[in-house]
């Protein structure tokens, strides 16, 4: 017998970050992001480069830390939309425009640990323990 899953998922990640107590919403089919509405209060340097996984059809950032290269989930800011274009996935984020995958993506947010996930679960490997903790962009350069 299999579980049914709900529309609403929670997420438990083992990191020293911030709780939302807003939920995570998940958006797109290809590529599918994640958005939330967090305000500020995050003040960590958010560099690398905007990468796509075939696998659950994700956007990460790929970047390199203490000499290995990492794959870090991204959750985007409210209004941030996904995009095809040319055969290439990106995203149109508010008051930034575009970002394409190979793009490089600069700005600040910081680490989450703890939330909902709402607009169905995460596609297989978007948000999964062999990626490193998501971290949420407040501002995109």
């Amino acid at each position: 017998m299999r579980p049914v899953a709900s529309a609403a998922a929670t997420i438990l990640l083992l990191t020293g970050c911030t709780s939302a107590t807003e939920p995570i919403y998940r958006v797109g089919k290809d590529p599918v992001i994640f958005v939330h509405h967090f305000e500020g209060g995050m003040d960590m340097k958010i560099t690398g480069t905007l990468t796509y996984s075939q696998t659950g059809k994700c956007l990460f950032l790929t970047h390199v830390q203490g000499g290995t290269e990492n794959t870090t989930p991204l959750i985007w800011p409210a209004g941030t939309r996904p995009f095809l274009r040319s055969g290439k996935r990106g995203v149109r984020v508010p008051g930034r425009g575009p970002i394409m995958e190979g793009d490089r993506v600069e700005g600040g947010g910081g680490g989450v640990g703890f939330f909902s996930l709402s607009g169905g679960a995460a596609p297989p490997g978007c948000l999964s323990a062999e990626k490193s903790a998501p971290v949420a962009i407040t501002q995109s350069n």
